[in-house]
């Protein structure tokens, strides 16, 4: 209210016809009386406290997106998302219910259920894990690399 006094002498004294004076002065008082009420912003104005259509439930704070009850909210990645019950979410991004998230990583990824995660990727059956690398069936990891392995045949 304490600048109500203020904001009407601006609108009467600006050189604008009279129909958009009365439209701005009504603006400025209406806003004054719901300010004084306590009133807030609409949703998507009011700091983050968005609404969801009937039937949907909010995902994330103030990220005004909106998931479905056959849906999860995910909040593993920058931006909230929804995904579909059964999936896994894992990043940016939702694993089938087939898949694992690899979190071994500053990107998480999804890899086939059974295989071992390792750095930004993941390994199959018989492969090792060696510094972020899968090493072949036939290498072993040693200090940090992979070598091939030492068979102990006969003449060895």
């Amino acid at each position: 209210m304490r600048f109500l006094l203020d904001d009407v002498a601006r609108i009467l004294a600006s050189p604008i016809p009279r129909r958009q004076a009365v439209k701005l002065l009504g603006g400025a008082l209406s806003g004054a009386i719901l300010g004084t009420l306590g009133i807030r912003a609409a949703a998507g104005q009011d700091g983050g406290k968005a609404t969801c259509p009937k039937g949907t439930t909010i995902c994330g704070t103030g990220a005004g997106c909106c998931c479905s009850s056959g849906e999860v909210c995910c909040t593993t990645g920058a931006k909230p998302f929804c995904a579909t019950k059964g999936q896994t979410c894992c990043g940016s991004a939702a694993c089938p219910s087939n898949q694992i998230c690899c979190q071994t990583s500053s990107s998480p990824c999804c890899a086939p259920a059974g295989n071992t995660c390792c750095g930004k990727t993941s390994c199959g059956s018989g492969e090792a894990c060696c510094n972020g690398v899968c090493c072949a069936k036939d290498q072993a990891c040693e200090n940090g690399r992979c070598t091939a392995s030492k068979s102990g045949g006969p003449d060895a």
